[in-house]
């Protein structure tokens, strides 16, 4: 109140100086706040207390304009000897309340001077300046309203990653934030002057998009900067105000932050360290030790070895081991996709490519990798027409979607993997000789379990614990017998096999240990004379069979206490009594 009363009380002292008036602000308990006026009339107003600080409420000094118009919430002139103090007789005084935005008073401004001064029209001007008084204060909080707002408008602009440009109706920059800023690495006001023509190029038809309330989401754009090519997403609507059209908004979207979030929802990402690729075999402590190595670089390495050796593990080690580990790590297998999708699947396709085709376009995985790793997967299976693309990608580090006209740069390091013997495919003919010697980098050889039996034992323990953990079970070592099994076993499908037996044998187990009648038959038979190691158990036993000889050895275990046999069985007395019986009958 003071800061916007000050000006009208100095426009107020304009009018009535010389004339012996004071102009007086107080607060709303009746506390003088500014006392404005001649110096002979201050100090005269000063003989009698009417100065900053003092208070001139009813309650204080009784009746007087200021404490009247405080008790009565209305304006009020009071002269001379209605004054209840002596010394103010001679003075009469006009004063007028001032109201908030809520009509509450906050203060009163007065004119005070000498009765025989004073005038009809003193009293009107008062109610004036305290007029003038509420209005300013409504127009400053509109302000500050306004003023908050725009600075919050900004704020939230500023803190956005999308660029953010405004333009008036003819395509003028108005208003840029500080993404957008960063993106074309323009300054603010570089890019207040310019038409966003010149940044979007002349794809756009402005007048179209005004007249005819155009709106656009997520169209794919390429702006040309001094820094080079910036593939974004555009979205535009238009500005209105009061209904009518007074500008456009234009949204840009990096679409290497597009692909990050993608990234993230998807999971999109490298799961497997080097720590996590268990084994002390010499052969395979080699591979690892090449793998790393291999990782430092940014070359293209190939993966060659059975199904089932873990080659997507080591590709993902590599991957996280290696520059680019914040990037995505995205993989495709070439042998899963029939030969019709696998371009659009590599390479993406531009808007209306094809029937049925999305109208925006779509990334292909050589775009989504971009900035990572791509993992190609069965690379012997892809077809030779694709093989030719896959080459020039490699070499030049340039996409071309299908139907699309612009090379489109990628940063990917490629990992291929193949369980195929890729020099008898090209003898063949299958497989593109050149292609094969840009793959043939750095090749690893991943080495099949049945060559590395003294592993058996780490994994089969790695597995249990894995599973232990994701099952909620309690088993907590294995018989020689078992383990002698398995390493008797040749492993046809590695280390994915086993892995699968062990989680099969702890869905089976009931106890706490893993017994050989928990295998399947092919696994159990010795490979020289096609019998299972132990002519006790059944060439395929069945859950039923299983479930039945372990409460057989837990009763015997227990002396027939059923309360204990059924604790250590995991299951209710009840159960167990139903059990017997079935098995009984059985």
């Amino acid at each position: 109140m003071l800061d916007v009363a000050l000006s009208v009380m100095e426009n107020l002292y304009v009018s009535v100086k010389g004339s012996g008036f004071v102009v007086i602000l107080c607060d709303d308990q009746g506390y003088l706040l500014h006392v404005e006026g001649d110096k002979d009339v201050l100090d005269s107003a000063n003989n009698i207390n009417f100065m900053p600080g003092a208070n001139w409420s009813e309650e204080s000094v009784g009746t007087n304009a200021i404490g009247t118009a405080l008790a009565d919430d209305c304006p009020v002139q009071v002269f001379a000897s209605e004054h209840y103090c002596l010394g103010f007789k001679s003075w009469t005084c006009s004063a007028v309340p001032i109201h908030d935005e809520f009509g509450q008073i906050i203060g009163v401004l007065n004119l005070s001077g000498h009765y025989l001064k004073v005038n009809k029209h003193t009293l009107g001007m008062a109610v004036a300046g305290a007029n003038a008084i509420e209005n300013l204060l409504r127009t400053k909080k509109i302000s500050n309203n306004l003023s908050m707002t725009n600075n919050l408008l900004n704020a939230m602009m500023d803190s956005m990653t999308d660029g953010v440009i405004a333009t008036d109706t003819s395509g003028n920059i108005t208003q840029v934030n500080r993404a957008i800023q960063d993106i074309l690495k323009l300054s603010e006001h570089r890019l207040l002057d310019e038409n966003i023509m010149a940044i979007v190029g002349d794809r756009l038809e402005l007048q179209n998009i005004v007249r005819n309330n155009l709106f656009n989401t997520d169209q794919e754009v390429y702006l040309q900067t001094q820094q080079g090519t910036i593939h974004c997403t555009l979205t535009f609507r238009n500005i209105r105000v009061n209904g009518e059209v007074s500008g456009i908004l234009f949204i840009f979207k990096k679409m290497e932050n597009i692909k990050k979030l993608v990234h993230k929802m998807v999971g999109a990402r490298a799961r497997f360290v080097f720590s996590d690729l268990k084994g002390q075999n010499s052969r395979f402590s080699e591979t690892i030790e090449m793998a790393r190595r291999a990782a430092r670089g940014s070359s293209t390495v190939l993966l060659l070895g059975e199904s089932g050796t873990g080659k997507e593990m080591f590709a993902q080690a590599i991957h996280n081991a290696g520059h680019c580990k914040n990037g995505p790590f995205i993989d495709l297998n070439c042998g899963a996709i029939p030969r019709e999708l696998i371009g659009s699947e590599l390479f993406g396709y531009a808007a209306g490519a094809f029937t049925g085709a999305k109208k925006e376009g779509n990334p292909g995985k050589f775009e989504l990798a971009d900035g990572g790793t791509l993992f190609l997967d069965e690379i012997g299976d892809m077809p030779l027409d694709m093989q030719v693309n896959l080459l020039r990608v490699l070499e030049e580090k340039r996409i071309r979607r299908i139907g699309g006209q612009a090379d489109i740069p990628v940063d990917v390091r490629v990992i291929a993997a193949t369980n195929k013997d890729l020099p008898e495919r090209v003898r063949s003919g299958q497989f593109r000789e050149d292609l094969y010697y840009r793959l043939n980098v750095l090749t690893l050889s991943m080495v099949p379990l049945r060559e590395r039996k003294d592993d058996m034992e780490t994994l089969v323990e790695f597995f249990i614990a894995k599973y232990n953990r994701q099952m909620g079970t309690k088993v907590a070592t294995m018989d020689d017998e078992f383990l002698s099994a398995l390493a008797n076993y040749d492993w046809p499908g590695n280390v994915r096999e086993l892995e699968n037996v062990i989680e099969r044998a702890l869905n089976l187990a009931l106890g706490h240990k893993l017994t050989p009648d928990l295998l399947p038959s092919e696994i159990l038979r010795k490979p020289s004379e096609g019998k299972t190691v132990a002519a006790s158990i059944p060439e395929q036993p069945g859950l039923a069979a299983v479930e039945k000889q372990l409460i057989r050895t837990t009763l015997l275990e227990y002396h027939n206490n059923m309360t204990q046999a059924a604790k250590s069985l995991g299951i209710s007395r009840t159960t167990l009594y139903r059990k017997m019986k079935e098995y009984r009958s059985g």
